[in-house]
């Protein structure tokens, strides 16, 4: 009996035992599971947070884009308003355009006019101004000019504003001079060849060719020294009458 009671009792140590290996390790599984918990709280913590930034992000996204469609508006209105005004200058450009227009063909209409009547007062202020300022800066003297006609020969006959004969150190000097409100290269080329054909005519020591202009363009001065031609604004005769 009593080795049967020692034997049970040895199996209850043993089932001892085990119960409290067996707890030791439930106890151990429970902290592990708590700390799985723990970290699967944190991770979802960390998820939390992210989305919540991610909402965040997304609301200040949401909030420029309707910032920028607001622009985007307020600056195509702003281009329709232009485009409106523009058109509308535009209209009034090409008034003012057609307006000046007619402006420009009355002023060239009342330009010819007075052109015409007052090509033979220039010439007269010519034929009294330039004489003297020929004698004061190429010591041409005893100088009359007028208007005369050269005979070319074979029936051909060449008017010329201005002719008349002086001298100069001595020897004679027929002066040759043509008359014009605005004078370019083109035209100082055909009075050269006009004049030369006039000059051949002549019997003096010397033949002088000028053009007297109102306006004298670049490109008539160089003319003027290919050709041998002296090109003479008006104003620099008129400046010295004095």
């Amino acid at each position: 009996a009593q080795q049967r009671t020692d034997e049970r009792v040895a199996r209850l140590e043993r089932a001892t035992a085990e119960l409290a290996a067996a707890q030791q390790r439930t106890e151990e599984a429970i902290a592990q599971l708590s700390r799985a918990t723990a970290e699967l709280a944190a991770a979802q913590q960390r998820t939390d947070e992210r989305v919540a930034r991610l909402e965040r992000a997304t609301a200040e996204l949401a909030a420029a884009q309707q910032r920028t469609d607001e622009r985007v508006d307020q600056l195509s209105r702003s281009v329709d308003r232009l485009a409106q005004t523009m058109q509308q200058g535009m209209t009034k450009v090409w008034e003012a355009i057609g307006n000046l227009t007619q402006g420009v063909e009355r002023l060239q209409e009342a330009v010819g006019g007075l052109a015409n009547r007052f090509g033979f007062s220039l010439e007269e202020f010519v034929a009294a101004l330039l004489p003297p300022y020929l004698e004061h800066h190429y010591g041409i003297a005893e100088l009359t000019l007028e208007r005369r006609y050269f005979d070319l020969g074979g029936g051909r006959e060449e008017e010329v504003d201005l002719a008349g004969s002086g001298r100069r150190d001595g020897r004679s000097v027929t002066v040759l001079a043509e008359c014009r409100t605005t004078v370019g290269g083109s035209e100082v080329r055909r009075l050269a060849d006009k004049l030369e054909a006039v000059a051949a005519t002549v019997t003096a020591d010397e033949v002088i060719r000028i053009v007297v202009a109102m306006n004298v363009h670049p490109t008539a001065e160089k003319a003027g020294r290919e050709t041998g031609v002296w090109v003479i604004p008006y104003s620099r005769v008129n400046r010295e009458r004095v």
